[in-house]
């Protein structure tokens, strides 16, 4: 985004952020004591005709020239381009703070290398998470401060990480630090987000960075300060999952997988082009319904009535007759949403504090061209803040 912008691409000097003015020598500086001037249309505008004018190669305010789009109606540099939190958040400030809790680990000898590789290779992870399950943390990671894996693998790792140590959390004096960033994480990645929100999440991006600079400064990167433009960005371009580029990186890993494998250098866009093609006909002929909001049926079978419990016989009866056909899948996928059989998902809000609801699946029937979700409501007893999830 900044070369698009045509801001500088370096991050350790200069004002590296793209929508204040901030230095990198201004980093550590706790925002409950200042806050730094936004850029604004005028004042870009005034540095590039300067650039121009004066045919100035140095960058000014880290403006390098002008945008790539500034014959673009409505584009400006300094309001159309929005923070990415898979650059920001996943990539950026949660193997940071992995790397640390781990580190302190180490340090007071509550777990060894070998101790947290055997855990994070052993660990079960569920259905709707085993598709981003992360690499083993080995010590080299460790050492240099750099966690293996993919951004969703390193969200996932992150928003796990207390079950995963669940036994040695309580020891470890960063796990503050933890709790207000998982905090922060469950707002900006929200859909949708309040606006009264905003105010709490601004106090809390703060509060992270206050802490960051006190426990970890060294670990203050330019990322750590971009957490804390979210709640004015958020304000300006509304919802941060709808701006990031995590779609994008997917398929530019998936480009990036074939061109290394076809070893093909005298045409190699006709190749990827072609092979794309071949693989978007190929997964169209095999599932017709893949671009179609309609319902995916998998893992279907014939069931007898007489089968089922005697409480779920009673509810079909109300809809159903004893000799009509009953089928029951192993999962469904309706408008994108997978939903399977034992899986635990939410279903509302309750009273005024707005308590969630979540409802244990045991069943999914079709009789009579009806579908049918066979669902336990589970009492929602509290949340745990250490491990960051409800008790039902």
């Amino acid at each position: 985004a900044n070369e698009v912008g045509g801001f500088q691409r370096n991050f350790s000097t200069g004002n590296f952020c793209r929508h204040c003015l901030i230095t990198y020598a201004q980093r550590h500086i706790s925002l409950s004591d200042i806050s730094f001037v936004p850029r604004t249309r005028w004042q870009h505008d005034m540095i590039i005709d300067r650039i121009t004018t004066n045919n100035i190669r140095a960058t000014i305010q880290s403006v390098n020239n002008y945008s790539w789009f500034n014959d673009l109606i409505g584009f400006h540099p300094t309001e159309s381009l929005p923070p990415d939190i898979m650059h920001d958040t996943a990539e950026g400030v949660c193997p940071l703070i992995i790397s640390a809790l781990l580190k302190e680990c180490i340090q007071k000898c509550i777990l060894t290398y070998a101790e947290i590789e055997r855990r994070t290779s052993s660990f079960v992870y569920g259905y709707y998470d085993s598709s981003n399950k992360p690499p083993p943390i080995k010590k080299q990671q460790l050492t240099y401060s750099n966690i293996a894996g993919s951004a969703s693998q390193k969200l996932c790792f992150f928003q796990l990480f207390p079950i995963v140590f669940h036994d040695v959390i309580d020891q470890l004096t960063l796990l503050p630090l933890y709790t207000i960033f998982r905090e922060i994480i469950s707002y900006i990645y929200a859909n949708p987000i309040r606006k009264s929100w905003l105010a709490y999440l601004d106090e809390l991006c703060k509060q992270f960075h206050f802490m960051m600079i006190e426990f970890l400064p060294d670990n203050v990167t330019p990322k750590v300060h971009f957490i804390t433009e979210y709640p004015r960005s958020i304000e300006k371009y509304g919802l941060p999952i709808l701006n990031s580029c995590i779609r994008f990186e997917a398929k530019h890993l998936y480009f990036k997988q074939i061109a290394n494998c076809t070893f093909n250098f005298k045409n190699p866009l006709l190749t990827l082009l072609k092979r794309h093609q071949l693989r978007r006909c190929l997964l169209s002929d095999s599932n017709p319904s893949s671009y179609s909001p309609s319902m995916i049926i998998r893992s279907s079978k014939s069931v007898d009535l007489f089968e089922l419990a005697i409480p779920v016989q009673r509810l079909l009866n109300q809809y159903i007759n004893q000799a009509d056909s009953v089928f029951e899948c192993s999962s469904i996928v309706y408008h994108h949403k997978n939903i399977r059989a034992k899986s635990v998902i939410f279903h509302d809000l309750a009273h005024a504090e707005e308590i969630p609801i979540f409802c244990q699946v045991h069943h999914l029937l079709n009789a009579k061209d009806k579908w049918f979700i066979i669902a336990e409501e589970l009492n929602t007893i509290s949340f745990n803040d250490k491990l960051w999830s409800y008790e039902v």
